[in-house]
């Protein structure tokens, strides 16, 4: 189905957070083999689909800046119940690039046409639904119609390589948390989205929750497998007002990536929007 992944490393900005994060989990030899997250060259296309329990999935491209890029994401059939959503991450968690509906053949496709490249480097497409920010796709058209699963396409143009830019070399700043740790992120409009990862053993079942320390974030949590499908997210839970808790039943040894986020976390793209969720925030593993 894809031309190739891409292995990314994660580095630990040990200096800048030792004072913010005080349950940071030093980096270890396990977690050096990295995602593998499909990987987008410029002109390709791909065929996908969404599942029950993989209702988005992570795919990474490189750019050089003021690349002027173009990435669709359309559903298949065009009457399908599927009503895609693209997000574009930063290395930082910046969300520099989002749409709904702006595509209009067929109507209901996402079209992020003509973004401009910030700067070189490594970029992060996760590829959703209209919901998909804050709920499962299940929930929104209902198992029965997810049930044999929904197709889209997903293409790109417009990227080129970076001269000075080794793929091999691509880091994404975060934390390494281990299972039973609590780590404290932040977020804010220049970083709505705070990677943390982890290590984790087939036939665990896991609670990740976040907590308040004073900031009253609404957060968002969402939690990708190595592979980039995303296999949780939730809102607001249960008892515990605007924040938010994932159960996990772990199906596959390997890494898995938690990104923090809070409310309204796509729409930090447009310039004239106003993000009121700057804060810190606790997620707890356990």
């Amino acid at each position: 189905m894809f031309k190739s992944s891409v292995r990314v490393l994660f580095a630990v900005l040990l200096c800048a957070v030792v004072a913010v994060f005080p349950t940071l989990a030093e980096t270890n030899n396990s977690l050096d083999d990295g995602f593998e997250w499909p990987f987008l060259e410029n002109g390709d296309t791909v065929e996908a689909s969404f599942e029950t329990g993989h209702d988005s999935q992570i795919y990474a491209f490189v750019a050089s800046a003021n690349d002027r890029v173009t990435i669709r994401m359309a559903q298949v059939p065009d009457d399908s119940p599927l009503d895609p959503l693209l997000i574009v991450l930063g290395m930082d968690g910046a969300v520099v690039a989002y749409d709904d509906d702006g595509g209009a053949n067929p109507y209901f496709s996402a079209l992020i046409d003509g973004f401009i490249v910030p700067e070189d480097g490594l970029y992060l497409i996760i590829a959703t639904h209209k919901e998909g920010p804050r709920f499962p796709l299940a929930e929104v058209i209902g198992e029965s119609a997810l049930a044999g699963g929904l197709d889209y396409t997903l293409s790109i143009n417009g990227i080129t390589p970076p001269t000075d830019f080794e793929l091999d070399d691509a880091t994404l700043p975060g934390l390494i948390a281990s299972v039973g740790e609590r780590v404290l992120v932040e977020i804010s409009a220049e970083s709505a989205v705070a990677f943390v990862t982890f290590e984790a053993r087939d036939g665990q079942t896991l609670t990740l929750e976040t907590d308040d320390p004073g900031d009253g974030v609404d957060t968002i949590l969402l939690l990708f497998d190595a592979a980039g499908r995303r296999i949780g997210i939730n809102d607001d839970a249960p008892g515990i007002g605007m924040l938010s808790r994932l159960e996990i039943d772990i199906e596959d040894d390997g890494l898995y990536l938690a990104m923090v986020t809070a409310y309204l976390y796509e729409r930090t793209a447009e310039s004239d929007f106003t993000w009121t969720q700057d804060g810190i925030t606790g997620l707890s593993i356990r």
